[in-house]
């Protein structure tokens, strides 16, 4: 039977309350820090090999049968410690719980195929729905939305085969309209060094967001590669240019930049007492790509969302932390403006078309 059981969150990872402490609160009262102490991980993946058992998961509901892996971990300041209930479920619960959300919940997504009596039917929901429902991928219209993130690493791809050090500045260009959209007006290679390459572009918001966002991924993920970029201009974001392009009267125009480049504007707030840690959290999330922080003013940060539906999810994980920051998270896509009040439940508030 599935249990539920105290657990904590603590820098990104969460892990059972250990035996000998009531709560989590008397394990924060009685620990002196800094502290090594082997404590029991739960995990979302539990790197289950195998075609039909994956042993992938959403917080806060965990396996209980794959066991929980000991890690020694290092306790540097308790306020990092934030409480939370965990279920624990065996595999089978799991999947007789997810398939009940599935018929529920999914039915209408035009991603959605109908599932069968298999096990193996269920494979991908795992990943993307919690038992509690709580799904970020959906989809109601066809065709699927451009994912920015995605194309960023396809045209990395491209170029690992094509280092583009070696292709002239036309071809370069080419590369990055035909995967993510971004159209320069011209470009130059250096004439004694053909790994640097200066583009000019007319001072529009999303050309310039973007184009820092490319500059950052070539230096930052293309290992493999000396070509650089630089601009013939900077393109610096003020809230007076991120207010007005999310404004009501410019919403048909944000909406089809979102859509051409895949990407989703955001302002994330929070109580500013917890700043740090707030931005401490969200870090790797800038660092891999799920989003860009535009500016942030004290208990506020404006972001492009190179990947909204996984970032949201990512989002949902940190809720511990979040929530308790009082975090409100406003989005604003190619379809809608809505905003959610980070918790384990996400709900989702429509603010307009």
């Amino acid at each position: 039977m599935s249990e539920k059981k105290a657990a904590f969150y603590y820098r990104e990872q969460y892990y059972l309350l250990p035996q000998e402490y009531s709560s989590v609160e008397e394990l924060k009262s009685k620990i002196t820090v800094p502290l090594h102490i082997k404590l029991q991980s739960l995990c979302e993946d539990n790197k289950v090999a195998g075609n039909i058992e994956k042993g992938i998961c959403i917080a806060p509901y965990f396996y209980s049968e794959y066991g929980y892996p000991a890690w020694n971990v290092l306790i540097e300041d308790v306020s990092d410690i934030y409480p939370v209930e965990v279920e624990l479920l065996t595999q089978a619960e799991y999947n007789e719980r997810i398939r009940k959300v599935i018929l529920e919940y999914c039915p209408g997504c035009q991603r959605y195929k109908p599932i069968s009596n298999r096990v193996q039917s269920l494979n991908g929901h795992f990943e993307e729905i919690s038992l509690n429902s709580v799904c970020f991928f959906r989809q109601n219209s066809k065709p699927s939305p451009r994912v920015c993130r995605e194309n960023l690493f396809w045209l990395g791809g491209r170029w690992y085969h094509f280092d583009p050090s070696g292709k002239d500045a036309e071809d370069v260009m080419d590369d990055i309209k035909s995967v993510i959209y971004l159209k320069f007006d011209s470009g130059e290679k250096d004439a004694h060094d053909s790994n640097k390459m200066t583009v000019f572009f007319k001072p529009e918001f999303f050309t310039g967001v973007l184009a820092d966002t490319l500059e950052s991924y070539i230096e930052k993920a293309l290992y493999f590669t000396k070509f650089r970029m630089q601009f013939g201009q900077q393109a610096p974001v003020s809230k007076e240019e991120f207010e007005k392009q999310v404004a009501e009267t410019n919403r048909d125009t944000m909406k089809k930049n979102c859509k051409r480049y895949g990407v989703s504007l955001a302002k994330l707030d929070f109580d500013p007492a917890l700043e740090d840690k707030v931005a401490g959290s969200l870090k790797p999330l800038f660092d891999h790509f799920y989003s860009v922080q535009l500016l942030k003013e004290p208990g506020a940060m404006y972001l492009l969302l190179l990947d909204e539906c996984q970032f949201l999810k990512e989002m949902h994980f940190r809720t511990p932390l979040l929530e308790s920051a009082n975090a409100e998270i406003t989005v604003y896509n190619q379809y809608n403006v809505s905003r959610y009040r980070i918790s384990f439940d996400m709900k989702k508030q429509i603010l307009g078309d």
